[in-house]
């Protein structure tokens, strides 16, 4: 077990983020997505832009949830932590597992890419 910080941390916190239950902690309840409740239904067209939809909602929040942290103290995240731009999403389903893979550019402009498994 260690310490994640720079893009390793920003990585971890998308990943939780799109993992978590939607709305699972009453201190911040736009944290967490509706993710598992595509697993095992029909994907068509129309459900794969709902799932695009949801994970850039997700990333929106987290957006708003690190600027309002930043703001109270500076101290809690490097440029390297914070999510600057999202610049793909994309998703692909294996029966019963959703992978999310997203391209993003954090506040220095490094650009990363980061995989989510949801089952």
């Amino acid at each position: 077990l260690q310490t994640v910080s720079g893009t390793e941390k920003l990585k971890q916190d998308i990943h939780a983020w799109l993992t978590e239950a939607y709305q699972i902690d009453r201190f911040h309840p736009k944290y967490g997505s509706l993710m598992t409740s595509y697993i095992g239904q029909p994907m068509n067209v129309d459900s794969v832009f709902a799932i695009q939809v949801e994970v850039a909602r997700v990333l929106s929040n987290l957006q708003s949830y690190q600027k309002q942290m930043y703001q109270q103290d500076p101290t809690l995240y490097s440029p390297d932590e914070l999510l600057d731009y999202v610049d793909d999403i994309s998703t692909v389903f294996d029966q019963d597992r959703l992978r999310i893979g997203i391209t993003f550019r954090t506040a220095t402009g490094y650009t990363a890419y980061t995989e989510t498994v949801v089952s």
